[in-house]
């Protein structure tokens, strides 16, 4: 008796939500990308990159408010921003030419065959300097 009791416990413990992972909240107080891309956050802004083989492009965003996590573009008068791209094995810090659109930048990148590259980018809104990194992974 003692044997199927000790294999129950056992069996009871190893279930137990203790072991459960963390990382895989997306519940409230999470703000979520807007574009489907990769977001970073900077101290008071967020910018995303949503990046294929041969454009990327970078939205600058802010929260609504202080209390909330929603998200909304930043005036793009008031970012300056730079970016360079380098392919696993390739050339590295290929400059990408941003060009202003509504409420993002874009460029041109050249990824080939290669099914992932490395974006490196200098923000500054409202004299707030941050720099971002981003492995862009394509699912093209």
């Amino acid at each position: 008796m003692k044997t199927i009791l000790t294999i129950a416990l056992t069996l009871l413990a190893l279930n137990s939500p203790v072991f459960a992972g963390e990382g895989h909240d997306h519940g409230p107080g999470q703000v979520q990308p807007t574009r489907g891309g990769i977001l970073m956050k900077g101290h008071d802004f967020f910018l995303e990159a949503v990046g294929t083989k041969s454009e990327i492009k970078f939205y600058p965003l802010k929260k609504e408010n202080s209390k909330s996590n929603a998200l909304k573009p930043i005036p793009l008068k008031d970012v300056k921003i730079t970016a360079n791209y380098s392919l696993p094995r390739g050339k590295a810090n290929q400059p990408i030419l941003l060009s202003q659109n509504s409420d993002y930048f874009s460029g041109k990148v050249e990824a080939g065959s290669t099914h992932r590259y490395q974006v490196d980018v200098s923000v500054e809104v409202s004299n707030e300097k941050e720099k971002f990194t981003y492995q862009i992974e394509l699912q093209e």
